[in-house]
């Protein structure tokens, strides 16, 4: 669990550019994570359960300009940008010197 976490979950409303594109503006609320307590009381007493709550993030609107739906962009946000292509992923292991196929070992016995 987070520290600094309360009761009520802290909420930032702020407008950023389309993760995809860079030009729409789009909505969005993020909400911290949060602890809520469930009380239930019996003859024999009381009891308090503590549940925790992720944080999350709350997009309003889809992108203007790039026509990207509220739930792609969400995912963007989370993640940390949009996701990359494939020809992308292989130019970026390519630049740190990783192999990118399976070689065939010669033997030196032949």
């Amino acid at each position: 669990m987070e520290e600094g976490v309360g009761e009520r979950p802290r909420v930032d409303k702020e407008t950023v550019p389309c993760p995809f594109c860079g030009r729409g503006l789009v909505e969005v609320t993020h909400e911290s994570g949060y602890v809520s307590w469930n009380v239930s009381r019996i003859s024999a007493g009381t009891k308090r359960t503590k549940y925790y709550h992720d944080p999350r993030t709350i997009v309003h609107s889809s992108c203007p300009e790039c026509r990207a739906s509220k739930q792609q962009i969400r995912q963007a946000i989370e993640s940390g940008g949009k996701s990359k292509s494939h020809e992308e992923r292989v130019e970026r292991m390519k630049s740190a010197g990783l192999p990118t196929a399976i070689e065939e070992r010669v033997d030196a016995e032949e």
